[in-house]
Parts: structure tokens; sequence; C-alpha cells
């Protein structure tokens, strides 16, 4: 009887620590420094040990994430062949085995994830400051994106998981100074040196959306307009004092557009994985990922399999929700994602929506 006894606490605490441990990887796709020598796909393998593979949630997710993955592999054996499509199948197979290793930590351990994400936010944002005055040059490395002007001189700094920015809260630490703090500093790096203004208008989005649907009719009315005026003021001033480029981002993404519509590829099965537009190549070394990601993903790999890889995405995405309204806007700015970012099938990008709108589950 004592010995039964003994064990129960044991069992619940190693049960405890399994469940810890799901967040290890969501804890390292956001370790900036590391992400400097490797890719977070290099994670994936640490993510997938996590995982507990009696649990019924984790096998549908390794299931449609199975099913999907030998779609892609017969589709790309199908396609004619080209130089880059092992490379294009390769790193979309690793983020889709990343997505079952998100899902089971956000729904193990989502407030423990919440307070990973922000420390390790804020470690990232006062590192990027801090080389910044320091002037370090790490152009040399990976995982660093600097937008570099005709003069010579860098505009703008992020990292790749600069997304996550945009479910930032220090709500746990106390005191309430100490927080203010850590907003100033995510706040600065987020509007001086990364001047993402899709990531703040998630910021913004993700803070103001749950009010808005939790409140009355008469009060939606006011903080409709009240956001609508907030954001639109805030928008002109970010575009005025910190992205005087905008308007030229957003031409090279229409740009992009026309040409991926005008792509002479089977509609059905693609182009091919790897397909390339030369016209609109940004990065060498990854040509076939631009900006306009989701429409490229219609011309790489066809329609049919376009339309399985957002149906199983959103299905993922709805077996983490425990709201409808949660679901619906997570599936639905994923996808917008796909059209203004290149690193759409990124881990750090899909853990951004799966931690969005939270605050609409906890009702």
């Amino acid at each position: 009887m004592a010995a039964a006894a003994d064990a129960l606490p044991q069992s619940r605490a190693r049960a405890r620590l399994a469940s810890s441990l799901a967040v290890l990887f969501p804890a390292l796709l956001n370790s900036w420094p590391l992400l400097l020598l490797v890719s977070q796909k290099a994670f994936v393998p640490i993510g997938l040990a996590t995982l507990d593979y009696g649990s019924r949630p984790v096998q549908r997710d390794l299931m449609v994430t199975a099913v999907v993955l030998l779609a892609c592999l017969l589709l790309m054996l199908l396609q004619p062949a080209n130089p880059f499509a092992l490379a294009h199948f390769a790193g979309f197979a690793l983020f889709l085995l990343a997505v079952p290793a998100i899902n089971h930590a956000v729904r193990q351990e989502r407030p423990l994830l919440f307070t990973v994400i922000a420390l390790t936010s804020l470690i990232n944002a006062s590192l990027a400051i801090l080389f910044s005055v320091l002037e370090v040059d790490l152009s040399a490395l990976r995982g660093l994106n600097r937008v570099i002007n005709k003069f010579g001189v860098t505009d703008r700094v992020f990292y790749e998981t600069t997304s996550l920015l945009a479910v930032f809260s220090l709500s746990f630490l106390r005191p309430k100074w100490l927080a203010l703090i850590g907003y100033v500093i995510v706040g600065y790096y987020a509007i001086f040196l990364a001047k993402s203004v899709f990531v703040i208008l998630l910021y913004a989005v993700n803070l103001l959306i749950p009010p808005i649907v939790m409140r009355s009719r008469l009060s939606l009315k006011f903080v409709l307009l009240g956001a609508a005026v907030a954001g639109l003021v805030a928008g002109v001033a970010n575009i005025i004092l910190f992205r005087p480029d905008i308007a030229m981002s957003l031409g090279v993404k229409f740009l992009q557009l026309q040409f991926i519509l005008a792509e002479p590829t089977p509609l059905l099965l693609g182009g091919g994985w790897g397909h390339v537009i030369e016209a609109i190549v940004n990065d060498p070394d990854q040509p076939y990922q631009v900006e306009m990601q989701l429409p490229m993903l219609i011309v790489q790999a066809g329609l049919l399999l376009f339309l399985a890889i957002t149906v199983a995405i959103g299905f993922l995405l709805a077996s983490i929700s425990t709201s409808r309204v949660a679901a619906a806007l997570r599936i639905l700015i994923f996808f917008v994602v796909g059209f203004n970012n290149p690193w759409l099938f990124i881990p750090s990008w899909y853990l951004t929506v799966a931690l969005m709108f939270h605050r609409l589950e906890q009702r």
C-alpha cells in the first residue's frame, strides 16, 4: 500500500516533466542566437521526440501530416524534374512534421508556452538592439535579414522569428514596472529596427479582435470606430516615419502576383516543386520562394495539391482551437501571411498563428 502511494506522486511528476518538455521545441524555434547558425527545421527531430504518441490528438495530427506528405512526394515524382525540387520539397516536409509538435505543445502547456515565447522574444529584441548599437556585423550568418538602402546603409534589421512578437505578452511578470521596461525594449525593436508593418498590424489585430468579439453590439460600434481611427493614425505615422519604402514593397508584391498569374504551367498538377519564375527571384539561394508564396504554391504544386494542403493546415489549426471563431481567425491569418511573406512555411509562423486569439478561448 505504501509503495503504491509513493509511486503515485512519482508517476505524476514524470507526466508533468513529459508535458513540460513539449515546450522545448517551440522554445528552440525562437532561440535567435542559435538560429544564426542553424535553421529552425534542424530542431524538428527534437520536436518529434517530445510527442506523446499514445495521444489521440497527436495521432490524428500525424495521420493528416503523413497523408499530405505522401501526396506531395507522389506529385514530385510525377512532375518534371528541376534543380530545386528536392530542396523545396524537403523544406516543406520538415515544416509539416513540425506542426504536430507545435500543436502538442499548445495543447499541453499553453500558459507556459506563452511565458517561454515572451522571454525568448525579449532576449532576442534586446540582443538585436545591442548588436545594432555596437554595430556588430552578423551579415555572414544566417537567420538574420538586413534591408540595405541605395546608400549602403542598413534600413532594417529583423530576425526570422520576429513574427512571434505578434503574441508577445508580459502579463505574467511582476512587478509591473519590470513588464513596462520589457514592452519598451520590444516596442523599440519592432518599430525602429524591424519596422515590420505586418507584424505590428498582427499584434494590433491580436490585441483588439478578442474584446471586439466578446463585447455587446452597442459597445462594438465604439470599439470598432476607436480601433479604426487608432489603426489609421498608427499606420500613416509608421509609413511616413519608419517605412518610406512601403509603397515600393507593395508594388513588388503586386508585380510578383502579375507574373505568377501569367505563368504557363499546368493548373491541376503545377509546374513542379522548386519551380522558379526568373523575373521575380529575390533570393538566389532559394529562388522558388517569393513574398506571394501562396499563389506561387498553386503554380508549383498545382491546384489539387494546393487544396489538399490548405484543408490539412485548416484542420491542424482547428484541432488546437476550442473556439470556432478563434479557429476561423487563425486559418484566415495564416493564409493572409501567404500573400505577404516568403516564410509562410516555417515553423515559427505557424506557431505565431497558433497562439493568436488565445483570449477568445478563455471565456
